[in-house]
C-alpha cells in the first residue's frame, strides 16, 4: 500500500494512563530493560504512520500478536535475546503520552508492507513501576525495578489524530478511510486481503460527511486515492469536496455511485481523473459541477453512465464514450460549454432529454445507425451546431407531429439536418420552423439527351424528395450550365425555404445527325473554267 507509507521524523512518546479508543499493541519485556526494540509487521498488513502512532484502522481489533515479529532488542549497546520479548496483545486502548528522545520508521527488504519500528529511550530514571509507551502504535510494558529502567518520562502532553483517521465506510467494516493533513490526501483502502464495497448512502453523506471535521475534509482535501481491494465508490462519498485536484482509482473499482465526486457547486480545481479500467457504472451527477475538468478518458468497460454524470463540466472539451453504452441518459453533458465534438458509439439506441442542453460550442455530433430515439431538448441551445445527420434507424424524435414548442432542437436557428427521404428524420425537419432539410438526397427526373440547337437548352425536369415533389421558386432555385455547346450540361438545384444545400443532375447535348437529312439544290452544270457553285438546301425533320 504505497500511498499510505509516509516518512516520519517526529518526537517519540511515553505514556500516562489516560485512555482513548485507538488500536494499540502491547509488548511484554520479561527480563531486561531495553533501550531499543525493532519489530516489523508480517503478511502485508496495512497501516499508517502519523504523529507517533502506527494506525491500522478504527478502534476495533484487527491485528493480533501473530501479525508482528521482534527483529532485534538492545539494552544500551548490548544485543539481547529476542525471545525475552513477546507480543502480549492487540487491543483498543490508547494512552495520552509524553516526549521521548528519538524514534524512526523505515521500510525494510524493499517491501512496502513491512515496517520496522525502532525505539530508543533516553537515560535516566522513571517514576512509575509499570507504564506503557506508545510509539507508532506499539505499546511496551516494562516490568521490574523502575529505578533500573533507562527511560525518563517528561513533558507529559495530550496527543491525538483528529485530522488523520476516521473509520469505516461499510457495514462489514472492511473498507476504511484515512486523511493525511500534510499531503491533504484522502485514502480509501480495504483492510487485509480480499475486496469489499463501499456502502451507498443518502445525501448529505456517509461517515466522512457526518464527521465533526467535515469542513476540514471538504475544504482541504486535494487528492483522493481509491486503493486496491475497494470495488465501489459509494454514493455521495466525496459530495461537496470542492478543492480536489486529482482522483486516482485502482482497477478493482467497478461502480461509482450517485454524486460521488460532485463538489455540489461550481469548482475549477479538478483537472486529472484516472478511472478504473474495469469500471462498469458511473452514477448520476457523479462529476457534476467540476468545471476545471477538460478531458476525460472513459474506459471501454463502462456499460452505464447515469443522468447528469458530467453536467456543468464547463471546461470539458473532449469525451470519448465507451462502445457498450446503449442509452445516453438525461442531461449527461448539459451545460458543458466547451464541448466541441462527440461521437455517439455504434450500438447506442437513445439520446435522452437535454443531453447536450446549452452546449454552445458543440459543432460536430456523429450519430450511429443503431440510434432509435432523440428525446426532449436533447440539443437545446446548441447554437454552434450547424449540421447534423439523423440516420434512417431513428423512429422517435420528441415533438414529432407537434408544434414548435415541442422539440429536441429548441433555440437553434438554421440548423441543417441531413436525412434520407421518407424517414422520420426528414418528416420531423419539415414540421419545425427552425430546422432546414438538406436537399442533397433529392431526385432530379425528366432529363433526356438533347440535340444541339446553337442556343441555350433549358430542359423540363422535376425535383422530388422521396414521395414529395418540390416546387421551383418555393423549395428550390435551379440553374442550367454548359447548355449551349455539344457535351454535358448540368442542372444545379439549390435548396430554398425549408430546404438547404444543393444537388445536381446532368444531361447530354448531342451533335446533329445528318444521315437522314434531305439535300436539294444540286444540279449538273457545264464547264466554265471558273468555280461552279450550287444552291444547296439541307432539310432535317422539316427544318
Amino acid at each position: 500500500m504505497k500511498q499510505i507509507i509516509k516518512k516520519l521524523v517526529l518526537a517519540a512518546v511515553m505514556a500516562i494512563a489516560v485512555i482513548c479508543f485507538i488500536p494499540q499493541l502491547s509488548i511484554n519485556a520479561r527480563a531486561e530493560y531495553y533501550t531499543e526494540v525493532v519489530i516489523e509487521t508480517t503478511d502485508h498488513k496495512i497501516g499508517e504512520f502519523f504523529a507517533g502512532h502506527y494506525f491500522i484502522g478504527d478502534p476495533t481489533l484487527k491485528l493480533t500478536k501473530n501479525d508482528f515479529k521482534v527483529i532485534s532488542v538492545k539494552a544500551g549497546d548490548k544485543e539481547c535475546d529476542t525471545s525475552l520479548i513477546s507480543v502480549d496483545n492487540a487491543g483498543s486502548l490508547w494512552y495520552q503520552a509524553g516526549t521521548m528522545t528519538q524514534y524512526t520508521q523505515d521500510t525494510i527488504k524493499n517491501n512496502d508492507y513491512g515496517y520496522k519500528l525502532k525505539i530508543k529511550c533516553s537515560s535516566g530514571s522513571i517514576d512509575s513501576a509499570s507504564f506503557k509507551a506508545i510509539i507508532d502504535g506499539v505499546t511496551f510494558t516494562y516490568e521490574g525495578n523502575p529505578s533500573d529502567n533507562p527511560c525518563t518520562i517528561s513533558n507529559l502532553h495530550n496527543m491525538g489524530i483528529s485530522d488523520k483517521y476516521r473509520g469505516s465506510l461499510n457495514s462489514e467494516d472492511s473498507v476504511r478511510y484515512i486523511y493525511n493533513s500534510s499531503s491533504k490526501t484522502m485514502d480509501i483502502f480495504h483492510k487485509g486481503t480480499g475486496s469489499g464495497e463501499m456502502k451507498n448512502i443518502n445525501w448529505p453523506g456517509n461517515a466522512i460527511q457526518q464527521d465533526a471535521d467535515i469542513n476540514t475534509y471538504k475544504n482541504d482535501t486535494t487528492k483522493i486515492i481509491i486503493e486496491d481491494g475497494v470495488t465501489t465508490v459509494g454514493s455521495y462519498t466525496f459530495f461537496g469536496f470542492k478543492n480536489v485536484k486529482e482522483i486516482e482509482m485502482s482497477d478493482d473499482v467497478t461502480y461509482i455511485g450517485i454524486q460521488a465526486f460532485s463538489p455540489n457547486e461550481s469548482s475549477t480545481t479538478l483537472s486529472k481523473v484516472t478511472l478504473s479500467k474495469n469500471l462498469k457504472t458511473i452514477g448520476s451527477a457523479c462529476f457534476r459541477y467540476n468545471e476545471g475538468l477538460n478531458e476525460l478518458d472513459i474506459p471501454d468497460s463502462v456499460e452505464t453512465i447515469e443522468n447528469f454524470a458530467f453536467s456543468n463540466c464547463k471546461s470539458l472539451k473532449k469525451a470519448i464514450l465507451p462502445s457498450k453504452i446503449k442509452d445516453i441518459e438525461e442531461a449527461l453533458f448539459s451545460e458543458c460549454w466547451a464541448l466541441e465534438s462527440i461521437d455517439i458509439p455504434d450500438g447506442a439506441e437513445s439520446i435522452g432529454e437535454a443531453v447536450f442542453d446549452n452546449c454552445t460550442m458543440l459543432k460536430e455530433v456523429n450519430l450511429p445507425n443503431t440510434l432509435k430515439k432523440i428525446d426532449k431538448n436533447a440539443f437545446r441551445k446548441c447554437t454552434s451546431l450547424k449540421e447534423l445527420t439523423i440516420p434512417d434507424s431513428v423512429t422517435d424524435i420528441f415533438g414529432l407531429n407537434e408544434g414548435d414548442s415541442f422539440s429536441a432542437f429548441p433555440y437553434i436557428t438554421e440548423l441543417v439536418i441531413k436525412a434520407n427521404p421518407d424517414t422520420v428524420g426528414a418528416e420531423y425537419v419539415l414540421q419545425k420552423s427552425n430546422l432546414r432539410l438538406d436537399i442533397s438526397p433529392a431526385t432530379i427526373s425528366g432529363l433526356k439527351t438533347e440535340v444541339y440547337t446553337g442556343k441555350a437548352i433549358v430542359p423540363d425536369f422535376k425535383v422530388s424528395f422521396g414521395s414529395k415533389e418540390l416546387t421551383e421558386g418555393t423549395d428550390y432555385d435551379a440553374k442550367v450550365a454548359n447548355n449551349i455547346k455539344v457535351g454535358t450540361a448540368v442542372v444545379d438545384v439549390t435548396g430554398k425555404g425549408k430546404y438547404a444545400g444543393s444537388c445536381y443532375a446532368t444531361f447530354k447535348i448531342d451533335k446533329i445527325d445528318l444521315s437522314k437529312a434531305e439535300v436539294t439544290g444540286i444540279e449538273d452544270k457545264d464547264f466554265t473554267g471558273s468555280p461552279i457553285t450550287q444552291n444547296i438546301v439541307v432539310k432535317l425533320n422539316g427544318a
